[in-house]
């Protein structure tokens, strides 16, 4: 539980990476990855709805949010006013979670 409240506090901590210039019905989808913290592997799932909103879940935990595109970067904005940006690329969307590291999540 300890884990997904981190990965949660994270995603509000770290929500900000949106590109425009995209389509957002080509973004739109769920996508789907792991991270490697303490506890192990957490599945990670990123729901992306075309009206801009969305949901981020990891350890049985959910975080709503909003997201917008910027060139290549997707920005989620966190209901709670946290922030988290990535790189959308080729079905991929990477980011960079602190004191977690790395996290690449492929469209299903």
């Amino acid at each position: 539980m300890k884990h997904a409240a981190l990965l949660c506090a994270a995603l509000a901590v770290c929500l900000v990476c949106v590109a425009c210039g995209q389509d957002r019905a080509q973004v739109a989808g769920r996508y789907a990855g792991s991270i490697t913290a303490k506890g192990g592997d957490t599945l990670v799932f990123l729901t992306l709805r075309e009206d801009g909103g969305g949901e981020w879940q990891a350890g049985g935990e959910t975080v709503s949010f909003r997201w917008e595109l910027r060139d290549d970067a997707i920005w989620l904005h966190a209901k709670s006013g946290g922030v988290v940006a990535g790189r959308w690329g080729q079905g991929t969307i990477a980011m960079e979670l602190p004191g977690l590291g790395p996290l690449r999540l492929h469209k299903e």
